[in-house]
């Protein structure tokens, strides 16, 4: 199914430190997302770094049209453990039904 993500939530991090970053990636295609082939495939339409939220709300600009959101954590302060609580996507589906 493909979905059209207008809003992504982000993930709450825990540390007691700040400034983690990452980057929100959508796929869109009929390949399998994690084969290493398709490592080009994905599509960046978020990146956050330097900033110190700890919970970040996103609002993507325009609606994404997509299959699968990942988010991928590029960045932190070397004597933390970053941890990922919840990541939330919401959107609206535009997949056909199976005949």
């Amino acid at each position: 199914k493909e979905a059209v993500f207008p809003e992504i939530i982000s993930p709450a991090v825990l540390t007691d430190k700040c400034c983690i970053d990452y980057k929100i990636e959508v796929f869109n295609g009929t390949d399998n997302p994690l084969d290493e082939a398709n490592a080009d495939e994905w599509t960046t339409v978020y990146e956050r770094e330097g900033d110190d939220k700890i919970i970040d709300y996103v609002t993507l600009d325009e609606p994404v049209l997509g299959q699968f959101a990942r988010i991928t954590i590029t960045g932190w302060p070397e004597e933390i453990y970053p941890g990922l609580v919840e990541f939330t996507v919401f959107g609206n589906s535009v997949a056909k039904p199976a005949e």
